[in-house]
């Protein structure tokens, strides 16, 4: 193979403008999965604790919310149509102070409240499976105090 030297410079360029386009692409590539990707996971940015019997909301901004689970009057769960890159399924706790709480579904710490309130009796699990699948704005109640003490649950 007796190739001529405007042959190999012109494939040798060739190679070099395609590495040149790749490395170029790459970043720009990045900016643009960046850009339509969902934010770092939002629920997770608000954190739950669960000690004695109150649970305590803490929000990305620093603003605290509690209620105590003894004296819980109401759950609802809201929906939004503000998902899937932002939170859209939130519980709405109710207690018989007047205290509440508004709580993502996927916050940091949920999970043992979530399996508490699941056991309530009367929990309505129609309504919740109903609330999973709702992609706009509204409210299911879920469950309500049928009896003044449920310090006992």
């Amino acid at each position: 193979m007796n190739e001529s030297p405007t042959f190999l410079f012109f494939v040798i360029a060739a190679i070099v403008w395609l590495v040149v386009l790749l490395l170029w692409m790459i970043p720009v590539r990045r900016k643009e999965r960046q850009q339509f990707a969902a934010p770092e996971d939002t629920d997770s940015m608000f954190r739950v604790l669960f000690e004695n019997e109150t649970v305590t909301c803490i929000r990305p901004d620093g603003t605290v919310e509690s209620f105590s689970f003894h004296r819980l009057k109401r759950v609802e769960i809201l929906t939004t149509e503000d998902g899937p890159f932002l939170p859209d399924v939130f519980w709405v706790f109710h207690d018989s102070s007047g205290s509440g709480a508004v709580i993502p579904d996927g916050a940091e710490g949920f999970q043992e409240v979530m399996e508490r309130v699941l056991d309530l009796e009367g929990f309505d699990f129609n309504r919740f499976i109903e609330s999973q699948g709702c992609t706009s704005h509204a409210v299911f109640p879920v469950w309500e105090q049928s009896s003044p003490d449920i310090s006992k649950i």
